[in-house]
């Protein structure tokens, strides 16, 4: 098993009606809940229909998406259908932000600053 490292997971649903967000976000966020050690909402647009999480997790960036992207294959219905966009990326310690306080507090603590 691999050390846990960061990973920003960025999902835009191809479709942003309230039905599709309250049927779909809940199952993204359970998914990945499941791949993930400690996981933290880093933003969503005023739509809801774009979000992210901070996650720490033992898998890498590729099984992470593999497992959300192959609906039903390793973790049920995760939400994630045709059409929508997923992007998940390492995050390191040099990382800087400004107006995500929470998330940059979720990135300092894990590298012990």
């Amino acid at each position: 098993m691999s050390a846990s490292r960061i990973y920003l997971v960025h999902i835009r649903l191809d479709k942003s009606d309230a039905a599709t967000i309250s049927a779909r976000a809940p199952l993204l966020r359970s998914a990945i809940e499941a791949m993930s050690n400690q996981m933290i909402p880093a933003y969503r647009s005023s739509d809801a229909g774009t979000f992210g999480f901070l996650v720490t997790s033992d898998l890498g960036a590729y099984t992470i998406r593999f497992n959300l992207q192959n609906d039903g294959q390793v973790l049920g219905d995760t939400g994630f259908r045709t059409g929508d966009s997923l992007l998940v990326l390492e995050i390191g310690e040099h990382s800087s932000q400004h107006g995500f306080s929470q998330a940059q507090h979720f990135v300092e603590k894990w590298y012990g600053k």
